[in-house]
């Protein structure tokens, strides 16, 4: 039950971070970037793979991930906005 409990309020943190960044976007762009999410997503698969596959610590995925993760917010950025 406790263990439930927890697990939905993680779930429900990466929920709200998500929804945040939506907001965030949208309060400041008057835009709506709807890749935002696929970024995000994008983002933690290639570290989920990483961490899955090559069992690498922490440190490692989570420097990996955020080589591919910040080049292709950049990139979907541009081609969103800048264009």
């Amino acid at each position: 039950m406790l263990l439930t409990a927890l697990e939905g309020l993680a779930y429900g943190g990466l929920y709200a971070l998500l929804g945040l960044g939506f907001f965030l976007t949208y309060g400041v762009l008057r835009r709506i970037d709807l890749a935002y999410g696929t970024v995000v997503m994008t983002s933690v698969y290639v570290g989920a793979m990483i961490a899955g596959g090559l069992g690498q610590p922490w440190h490692v995925v989570l420097a990996l991930t955020l080589s591919v993760g910040i080049p292709l917010s950049l990139f979907v950025a541009w081609l969103a906005f800048a264009l």
